[in-house]
C-alpha cells in the first residue's frame, strides 16, 4: 500500500514540476510565420529567424517554420 502511495505522489510531483505553461495560438503564429518569410524574401535573415522563433513559441507544433527556419539557418552559413 506505501507502494503506491509513493507511487502515486511521486508521479504527480513529476507531472507538475514538468508541465510548462505552452498555449498554442496558431493566430499569431501565423502571423509571425508570414512576417518571417517577407522578411527572408529582402534577405533580412536575421530578422526573419526571430520571426520564425515567435511563430514556433506560439505554436511549437508548427513543423513548417522548423524547417523554413532551418532553410535560412543554413542559407546564412554558407
Amino acid at each position: 500500500m506505501k507502494f503506491y502511495l509513493y507511487l502515486v505522489l511521486t508521479l504527480l510531483t513529476l507531472s507538475s514540476c514538468g508541465s510548462e505553461n505552452t498555449k498554442v495560438d496558431a493566430y499569431q503564429s501565423k502571423t509571425h510565420y508570414d512576417l518571417a518569410l517577407e522578411l527572408a524574401k529582402y534577405s533580412l535573415y536575421e530578422n526573419a529567424l526571430e520571426e520564425f522563433d515567435l511563430a514556433i513559441k506560439f505554436d511549437p507544433g508548427n513543423i513548417i517554420a522548423y524547417r523554413k527556419k532551418g532553410v535560412v539557418l543554413f542559407g546564412l552559413k554558407q
